[in-house]
């Protein structure tokens, strides 16, 4: 699947706010970030499964998921929604340990 970050009107745009994105974690102390860009992270946390995948609302928050992101020092995906990870707020933290699927972007 090709990359996209939902509402986008092209490419070019989808790539200003990953990056914006991306820069807005780095100051909220999430450095670094991989290169990798995530389509759907599949997990498990205290009896629960989840799926995140962009496009999609979050289970719990209901709020749609922009960005899927990687932290490898800390072992910690990074769920960015409209309010937790885009512009404000903490993003919903997933360890790695909990993943038990994973997509990519092509």
């Amino acid at each position: 699947m090709d990359f996209f970050i939902p509402a986008a009107k092209d490419s070019e745009q989808a790539d200003r706010v990953y990056h914006s994105i991306k820069a807005f974690l780095i100051e909220q102390d999430f450095s670094p970030l991989s290169d990798d860009r995530i389509y759907r992270l599949d997990s498990y946390h205290n009896g629960k499964n989840y799926k995140y995948r962009i496009g999609d609302r979050d289970q719990e928050i209901r709020e749609p998921i922009i960005a899927i992101l990687y932290h490898p020092a800390r072992e910690l995906y990074l769920v960015c929604t409209t309010n937790r990870g885009v512009a404000r707020g903490m993003p919903i933290l997933v360890g790695k340990s909990e993943v038990r699927g994973i997509e990519l972007f092509d």
